[in-house]
């Protein structure tokens, strides 16, 4: 077995359809099918699921294969159970970035998986609600900035774009539409992710697509 493991989490799976993806740490989604499931030796892979596997690329994209749960059942269930929490978006949020290690090669587990249930927790209960289209239409323009990326734009060319998501907050929680916690957690993903083009790419993305997803699963 390939020792080029990565780790991820189950976005989804349908066993009648027959395939699924599997959210990698820090890259895109990956495709998964079923004849990988059962080669090892599972039924299914159930949402939420850690799993470790091998990645194999053919004209139609990246393949999970050799797949290994990580841990029995789905981790996070209890965290999921309930949209309460003490957590608070402040100074300690994101203190200690996105990344484990100072090359930024690997990003830190917990920035899509408790932190980003946490933040969904907080935003869905604050006073006002954030909304899902809100925190959508967010997603959207920073989707759009690193589709200019990948077209050849610098990311100096598109840097001033990620800071105006900071003015595009301040006036939504000006105007009473967002919660003030919004605003700091914009605040404070612009300031990591306007350092380069790999923190923006592979840090801050996949933090604000894991805290919609959960979003949606919360609320």
């Amino acid at each position: 077995m390939s020792t080029n493991r990565v780790e991820g989490r189950v976005k989804w799976f349908d066993p009648e359809k027959g395939y699924g993806f599997i959210q990698r740490q820090g890259g895109s989604d990956v495709y998964v099918h079923i004849r990988e499931v059962w080669q090892a030796g599972l039924d299914q892979l159930e949402e939420g699921q850690l799993v470790t596997f091998t990645i194999r690329t053919n004209a139609k994209g990246p393949r999970a294969q050799e797949i290994e749960p990580m841990e029995k059942g789905v981790p996070g269930a209890s965290e999921l159970a309930t949209t309460e929490t003490s957590f608070t978006i402040d100074a300690d949020y994101l203190a200690e970035g996105y990344f484990q290690d100072a090359e930024r090669e690997t990003l830190r587990p917990e920035v899509v998986d408790e932190l980003a249930i946490n933040v969904a927790k907080v935003l869905g209960t604050a006073d006002p609600p954030t909304s899902m289209r809100q925190l959508r239409r967010f997603l959207d323009k920073a989707q759009a900035i690193d589709a200019r990326l990948g077209r050849g734009s610098s990311f100096e060319e598109v840097r001033d774009d990620v800071a105006s998501l900071k003015r595009r907050a301040a006036r939504q929680v000006e105007q009473g539409l967002l919660p003030e916690a919004f605003q700091t957690f914009i605040d404070r993903n612009v300031a990591l992710a306007i350092r380069d083009e790999r923190s923006f790419r592979h840090g801050f993305l996949p933090h604000l697509e894991s805290v919609l997803d959960y979003f949606i699963y919360l609320f």
